[in-house]
């Protein structure tokens, strides 16, 4: 009964490697189902790398469940979701649990152990959802039988008064069914553990290396080329801010919630992103994320109590930015042609239309303010975000920190008009170091 949130990668694979010994010698149907359930939930969701690295390597494994995912009530909204190599499908409870040996023993006795599936609980757990696993517990197979007459009585019911069909899978196909008629349920959406907005029972399963203080309470979100960096820049220079750990590939910026790859890294994988600190605000940019249709849901789901930082500047100018930036960075599409035949795109060749719609698509979309600003609006109430005037950044950056500073409620006193200094020579501001 070991809990896999609490176990390394290398004690797992002993431990597993044991079962499948005994299941070998056995014949047991470990090795066919090629299913596995966790003591707790513990390890699934939230997931726990090391458990299902574990069950990648050894092969044994494709499909899980959990009744955690994304919380444990209501019982219709559990969601199942893909993981590594990893299938997790919902898992459903019935009111039998260890210590449900008879009838006396069920919440409510024999009659609420009846009324639950005839039309109650358990019969409304299956109409609502076309796929099921269910847990029952070995003990309930023993004393009163309570899990095979459970079972029968609800099977017995569905087939007497409704036109449901029952159909019983194996673990595999039953995956495959299952993300067939739900696709959409593929990508998982993470919240954090210890929220216990969401549940508290994911803070008792979590992996216990990693703390929740190392989360951001603000975003940076874009869009590119509106100041962004430079305003990171300006706050980190403040004793009152940290932000995220420089990245090889992107920089300043993680892009977590716009990159689906790195997405499903998890949450573990996120808050090693930054530092642990107590007594300062911590910040992630992240450009991408302003015009990144599931951004907003992600973080909000994850991080429900940050702040959202949005700055906007002139969408012409920052279009034109934009594709500048392109030809810099030797983008052969925006070095060939000029902007305004980028922005026309009436090329009568099918193929380069295609590659120049592309990098039009990158220039223009994200200046679409409205559009982006409305999809931020479904998830954060207006008090929650700050829109700033990017061209601010460039002229007046200490009147933009002190909006900064003022939305957070972080007292700074004089030190912002000492923290940066007007380089003439460059014709911009810049930190004081």
């Amino acid at each position: 009964h070991n809990q896999p949130h609490k176990l390394t990668e290398t004690s797992l694979i002993a431990l597993m490697q044991k079962d499948i010994d005994f299941s070998s010698r056995h014949n047991l149907s470990i090795l066919t189902n090629h299913y596995s359930a966790t003591p707790h939930h513990s390890g699934v969701y939230p997931v726990h790398d090391p458990l299902y690295q574990a069950w990648d390597k050894l092969g044994h494994v494709y499909v899980t469940s959990t009744e955690q995912y994304p919380s444990l009530w209501p019982h219709f909204m559990r969601r199942g979701f893909k993981f590594q190599s990893i299938s997790v499908l919902p898992r459903q409870v019935c009111g039998l649990y260890t210590s449900t040996n008879y009838f006396g023993d069920f919440k409510g006795g024999e009659k609420a152990f009846y009324r639950s599936v005839r039309g109650g609980s358990v019969f409304e757990t299956l109409l609502y959802n076309p796929v099921n696993i269910f847990m029952t517990h070995f003990s309930n197979y023993a004393a009163d039988n309570l899990a095979q007459n459970l079972f029968e009585e609800l099977i017995s019911f569905v087939v007497k008064w409704t036109r449901i069909k029952l159909t019983y899978k194996p673990p595999v196909e039953l995956a495959n069914i299952y993300f067939n008629t739900f696709p959409e349920d593929v990508l998982p959406i993470w919240n954090l553990p210890c929220d216990t907005l969401h549940n508290s029972r994911h803070a008792e399963i979590y992996t216990g290396d990693i703390t929740c203080k190392r989360k951001p309470g603000v975003i940076l979100v874009g869009p590119q080329k509106t100041g962004s960096t430079a305003l990171l820049s300006f706050l980190v220079n403040l004793p009152q801010f940290s932000a995220s750990y420089k990245d090889k590939e992107t920089f300043e910026e993680i892009q977590f919630f716009s990159n689906t790859t790195r997405y499903l890294y998890g949450p573990d994988w996120y808050q090693k992103r930054f530092p642990l600190t107590l007594n300062t605000t911590l910040i992630e940019k992240s450009a991408t994320y302003f015009d990144h249709e599931l951004s907003p849901k992600r973080i909000h789901t994850l991080l429900p109590h940050s702040r959202i930082i949005i700055i906007l500047r002139d969408p012409v100018e920052r279009t034109y930015s934009w594709y500048q930036h392109q030809i810099a960075h030797k983008n052969q599409i925006a070095v060939k042609y000029k902007f305004i035949q980028v922005l026309e795109n009436s090329f009568s060749d099918k193929n380069t239309r295609l590659a120049v719609s592309k990098l039009r698509s990158r220039c223009v979309d994200p200046g679409l303010y409205h559009k982006h600003i409305v999809n931020w609006l479904k998830y954060f109430t207006a008090d929650k975000i700050l829109f700033l005037d990017g061209g601010a950044i460039t002229t007046d950056p200490v009147s933009v920190l002190r909006q900064v500073v003022e939305f957070l409620n972080i007292s700074v006193g004089s030190e912002l008009s000492s923290s940066l200094r007007f380089e003439t020579k460059k014709g911009y501001f810049c930190p004081v170091s």
